[in-house]
Parts: C-alpha cells; sequence; structure tokens
C-alpha cells in the first residue's frame, strides 16, 4: 500500500503588477518551516489584467504583458529563493488557470505574437514547477486537483453554495479546486466504505486586491493554504490556515 504524503494546497495568488509580492516569501519561509512533501498550486498564479477579455479600454490603460509576466516570475523566483536547498519536498504542481490561459488564447487571436508571447514565458518549469494544461485533472494520492471541475457538459466550473458537497455529487471521488477563492468542504463515505472528499481551498491573493471584477465579491473570498496531512487513497486530515496565521 501507498505511503501517506502531507500535500499543501495554495489556492490562486494572482500575483498582480499593482500589488507588492510580499506574500510570496512568507509563503517560501512557510514551507521551509514545515516542509510539506507535495506542493500543489491551483493556478492563477499570474493574474494577467492587460489581457483581461472583460476589461474596458480605461480599465486597460497602463497595463502591459510583460509586466504581467514580471509579476508572476517574480512571485515565483521569491519563493525558490526561500526554499532553495530543502530537502524532503517531492513535486511542485502547478495547476493551469483561465487567467494564465489568457495568455494563449492572446496568441491565438494574434497569430502575429507567435515567436514573440509564449506560455514559458511564465517561468514555472526554471523554479522547479511542473505544470499541468488548463482544464486538466491531475490524481495525487487519490485527490484530483484541478483549477475548477466542470458543472455539466458545457464546461461552466462548478460554483454556488455548498461547492463541497456539489463536488461530491458530480465527481465522486475525492478532490481539490481553486478558481472561486472561497473556503468550502464536505466529506461522506460511499456503501462500499470508500471516503471521498473534496472541497475549494480558497486563494493566496494580495488582501488589498481591488479590482473591477472582485468588487462586490471580495468579501467571500477566503485567504491561507490548506493542509491535506497523512493524504493517502482519497483521504486525509486536512485542516486550514488562513494567511495572517501563517
Amino acid at each position: 500500500m501507498a505511503r501517506s504524503k502531507d500535500i499543501l494546497f495554495v489556492g490562486d495568488p494572482h500575483a498582480h503588477p499593482s500589488y507588492s509580492n510580499s506574500r510570496f516569501t512568507l509563503l517560501g519561509k512557510y514551507i521551509r518551516k514545515h516542509r510539506p512533501a507535495i506542493v500543489v498550486c491551483a493556478g492563477d498564479w499570474g493574474d494577467m489584467p492587460s489581457i483581461c477579455a472583460q476589461a474596458s479600454k480605461q480599465e486597460l490603460r497602463g497595463k502591459t504583458i510583460r509586466r504581467d509576466l514580471d509579476a508572476a516570475n517574480e512571485a515565483l523566483d521569491m519563493v525558490t529563493h526561500e526554499t532553495k536547498g530543502i530537502r524532503g519536498i517531492e513535486d511542485w504542481w502547478m495547476l493551469g488557470g483561465n487567467h494564465e490561459i489568457r495568455v494563449q488564447k492572446e496568441i491565438d487571436d494574434n497569430p502575429k505574437l507567435e515567436g514573440l508571447l509564449s506560455m514559458d514565458d511564465f517561468q514555472f518549469r526554471e523554479n522547479r514547477w511542473k505544470t499541468v494544461p488548463f482544464q486538466t485533472t491531475h490524481v495525487v494520492q487519490g485527490f484530483a486537483f484541478s483549477h475548477y471541475f466542470p458543472s455539466g457538459n458545457l464546461g461552466k466550473a462548478i460554483g454556488g453554495v455548498n461547492i463541497g458537497r456539489t463536488m461530491v455529487l458530480k465527481n465522486h471521488e475525492s478532490g481539490v479546486q481553486g478558481h472561486n477563492h472561497t473556503l468550502d468542504f464536505s466529506r461522506t463515505v460511499t456503501p462500499s466504505g470508500r471516503v471521498v472528499n473534496c472541497m475549494t481551498g480558497g486563494c493566496y491573493a494580495s488582501p488589498k486586491m481591488k479590482e473591477a471584477w472582485n468588487l462586490n465579491t471580495e468579501h467571500f473570498w477566503w485567504r491561507g493554504v490548506v493542509w491535506l496531512r497523512n493524504a493517502r487513497a482519497g483521504d486525509a486530515s486536512i485542516s486550514m490556515v488562513r494567511m495572517g496565521d501563517m
């Protein structure tokens, strides 16, 4: 039987050029101190506000792709700097998020950018993160991880109230997602005795982040990290640590 492992889940960080990246130094120090076996990030590491399709021309004024990428890569460097040389971390997994995929959509819409802009401009590989493509599920210790899970055939993200319970009913397997920045958890046991744990794991975004798209929802967000301790076969001791308590 596979041995249990501690997994640290980091919700959407949204590194953004208009907000301090200091929380990434905190994250690196926290990882160095507690040394999980596996680190999984929900994706949306970089916010990429300059290529937001829903933003108005006024909202886009002064924003550039280069500044967005610089903010994301600086955040990666800060975590790497604080965790350099430590042992015991087996894997770093970066789930593809809908904010990073804006880069590929921009290239698809503007063929002249081919060769000038790439998903590889996110320096995940250089900072030892293994990437999982957007809208793809990756299983670790019996837990399915994805930026978000679809609610139906149209591929829209599971949302609403009681997201964890909805994930249990739709997915029928243990899983963790990010995307909506809220914290919700549900657990059940099947008639065969199989444990199913599902949750949406909050976010790691700046507490000062105020953008047009989150002004009326930001108060629902939960900021921090989630532990899946002794994770094995989709079961774990699950605990949450608020950003302010790290």
